[in-house]
């Protein structure tokens, strides 16, 4: 409140309350300044009940975190393919910052070639059911070209309307090379 008084400005505060059970409760306190004429006359306490909010929060937290400490490269994008996420593995394996592909295409950042498909194909079987795995070369960076088994699912929101794909790729060219020698 004295916060208020001094600033004349409206504070908002994040409360932690712990609760009998080991939870916790988090409100979120407004505390608007109300002036007429440059006169205070009242504060008003506005609390909201943000617990739902701040667990949604920390179960984005911790499966953010999973994906960046996954050993594939986990990538994300929309179903014209513009990159929407691109994890830490990803990172290492291509050589790309998630900064320098977010919002371009794989197919111009890693000049997918299928092995045993193609484009269409992959697009038909992945709509149709929901899934698939297979082998794609691919660039990095410094311009080396690398074979991964990809597997590929289709990313849905809330209301099961698709509105992505997720891949998880793993470099299978020393494999690869081994098997031709």
């Amino acid at each position: 409140d004295l916060k208020v008084i001094q600033s004349g400005k409206p504070v908002s505060i994040e409360e932690v309350l712990p609760q009998d059970d080991g939870l916790h409760t988090y409100l979120t306190s407004k505390f608007p300044l109300y002036n007429k004429k440059k006169k205070m006359y009242a504060i008003c306490n506005i609390a909201t009940d943000i617990t739902e909010r701040k667990n949604f929060e920390e179960e984005l937290h911790y499966q953010a975190n999973l994906i960046q400490s996954v050993s594939d490269a986990v990538i994300s994008t929309d179903l014209d393919f513009f990159i929407k996420s691109w994890n830490k593995a990803a990172e290492n394996l291509y050589g790309w910052k998630p900064e320098e592909v977010i919002g371009k295409t794989t197919i111009e950042v890693l000049q997918s070639q299928f092995v045993d498909s193609n484009l269409e194909s992959f697009k038909k079987h992945l709509l149709e059911t929901g899934t698939w795995e297979g082998e794609i070369d691919q660039i990095t960076k410094s311009r080396d070209r690398i074979r991964m088994f990809v597997k590929a699912s289709l990313i849905k929101n809330t209301e099961g309307k698709v509105i992505g794909i997720l891949r998880a790729n793993k470099d299978i060219t020393a494999q690869k090379k081994a098997e031709e020698a």
